[in-house]
């Protein structure tokens, strides 16, 4: 068993130093990286149950473009497209942690939005009329919790 056990050490030993040498001067992974490989998951699952052989080639072609990405020695390509996923999906990423705050801290906390700003304000959770200063605009409003 001890065999067994120096051997597999061995080998994860070896592929790790494979693996570090053909990274070295590659673009490596990125969050577009990351997002392709959740959109490619969500795509073979999709394929389990309905079996769409134009899916599949999406899929493939999505996998390729990803391995490419992450195997480029073009870092200033990779980083412009990574910096223009990250420019539009800034959104969709602000909404969903603006959702997770809110779900984690709303025992002590309420989140009510400025009339004039729209900006998202988190007032104590304390039952009565308050009046609140959004910090954006300050612009004084009120509030009933």
């Amino acid at each position: 068993m001890n065999d067994f056990k120096y051997q597999w050490h061995k080998l994860k030993c070896k592929i790790s130093s494979f693996m570090h040498s053909a990274l070295t001067g590659r673009y490596g992974i990125d969050h577009l990286y990351r997002f392709l490989t959740v959109i490619i998951y969500i795509l073979l699952f999709i394929q389990i149950f309905f079996r769409v052989k134009f899916l599949y080639l999406v899929t493939i072609t999505i996998l390729i473009y990803n391995f490419y990405r992450v195997f480029s020695k073009n870092h200033q390509a990779r980083y412009r497209e990574n910096q223009l996923y990250l420019k539009y999906s800034k959104k969709f990423r602000s909404w969903f942690n603006l959702q997770k705050r809110k779900f984690v801290e709303r025992k002590e906390y309420r989140f009510r939005v400025c009339p004039n700003c729209k900006q998202n304000l988190r007032v104590k959770n304390v039952k009565g009329k308050h009046t609140v200063k959004c910090p954006k605009c300050k612009t004084d409003f009120e509030v009933r919790l």
